[in-house]
């Protein structure tokens, strides 16, 4: 695993899939109306579950700390929320990567909607801890929309991954 990471092409995927994910987080950042924020997918969750499906060396349990710190500093959450939400995205993802590769693209939407409906839960659970409303609209609308963009997410991100 080690080697993979550091050979010329492992070097060359860590760099796409960086600066993929730079831009899906750009994305995810963009201001929008209100009606907006429940029918947008999280593209920078779903990116980061394909790598993780992908048994990318890149993305480990410190990337998933890394980006869960830095998605809370970014979103205005309380620290940790989004870092135990993505290290159990990361545990999930990790244990079953193999078996959900191998599903059809529609079983594994479904799938990929669970670990986001999951990723919701914990964040709204979190922030209910703090005050703030449990958005059961919210969870299930990501869900949803999860569900519909995973496939095109999916084609995207392997015509970039397994290019010539």
């Amino acid at each position: 695993m080690g080697t993979k990471l550091f050979s010329k092409q492992g070097i060359q995927d860590g760099m796409a899939a960086f600066f993929v994910l730079i831009l899906l987080l750009y994305i995810t950042l963009l201001p929008m109306p209100k009606w907006l924020v429940y029918i947008r997918p999280d593209f920078f969750i779903l990116a980061y579950i394909y790598y993780l499906l992908q048994d990318s060396p890149i993305f480990s349990y410190s990337f998933a700390m890394l980006a869960g710190v830095f998605l809370d500093v970014l979103l205005t959450n309380p620290i940790g929320t989004c870092m135990l939400a993505f290290i159990i995205i990361t545990y999930i993802s990790g244990k079953f990567n193999r078996q959900i590769s191998y599903f059809p693209i529609m079983q594994q939407s479904s799938i990929v909607a669970c670990i986001v409906c999951f990723y919701y839960v914990v964040l709204n659970v979190a922030n209910l801890m703090t005050n703030s409303e449990f958005s059961f609209a919210l969870v299930i609308s990501k869900s949803i929309s999860a569900f519909i963009f995973w496939p095109w997410i999916a084609y995207l991100l392997n015509q970039l991954y397994y290019r010539e």
